[in-house]
C-alpha cells in the first residue's frame, strides 16, 4: 500500500502525554482507533520540556500499547490496509538532550517526523515566536542531517 491508497494522513495527533504508570494506568492509545482503517496517524511523544527518558518512556508504552490492541501497525511493519498505521513525532529536539546518536534511538521507537525547534530558541536553531529569525544553528544542521540519514 502506498501512502496515496490511505485513508488519512494525520501528521500530528495527541494524546495526554501520561505513559503507563505503576497501576498501568496512562494515555489510551485506543483513542487513535477513530481514525478509519489504513490510516496514517503520527502521534506527539513529546516536546521541549520533556527529558530523554520521559519521551523515550512515553513512546516505549504507546508503541506496547497498540501493537497489544490489535488494529494498529508499526511504521516500520508491513504494510496492512486493514490496520492503522502508527508512528511518533517530536514537538522539537529538547528530548535528543543535544545528542545526535539519540535521532537513531527515536527512529527506532517508531518517531518519522521531529521539529529542530518549535516556539522558542534551542540549541538547534530559533523558534516560531522568537523576534529575530536566527535560523537554524550549527548543531541544527547536523541534527538536520543525522534525521535524513536515519529516515526521519
Amino acid at each position: 500500500m502506498t501512502s496515496r491508497e490511505m485513508n488519512l494522513w494525520e501528521q500530528h495527533c495527541c494524546l495526554p502525554l501520561v505513559s503507563a504508570s505503576s497501576d498501568g494506568t496512562g494515555a489510551d492509545i485506543a483513542e487513535v482507533a477513530r481514525y478509519p482503517l489504513g490510516s496514517y496517524v503520527s502521534v506527539n511523544v513529546g516536546f521541549s520540556p520533556h527529558s530523554y527518558a520521559v519521551a523515550t518512556a512515553l513512546a516505549e508504552d504507546f508503541r506496547r500499547k497498540a501493537l497489544l490492541d490489535g488494529r494498529f501497525r508499526m511504521v516500520d511493519e508491513v504494510p496492512d490496509g486493514n490496520l492503522i498505521t502508527l508512528a511518533f513525532d517530536l514537538e522539537d529536539s529538547g528530548p535528543l538532550e543535544g545528542d545526535l546518536d539519540n535521532v537513531a534511538h527515536f527512529h527506532r521507537l517508531g518517531v518519522r517526523s521531529m521539529l529542530p525547534s518549535y516556539n522558542w530558541a534551542n540549541a538547534a536553531g530559533c523558534g516560531c515566536l522568537d523576534t529575530d529569525d536566527t535560523g537554524l544553528t550549527g548543531y541544527g544542521r547536523d541534527l538536520v542531517a543525522e534525521m535524513n540519514r536515519v529516515g526521519m
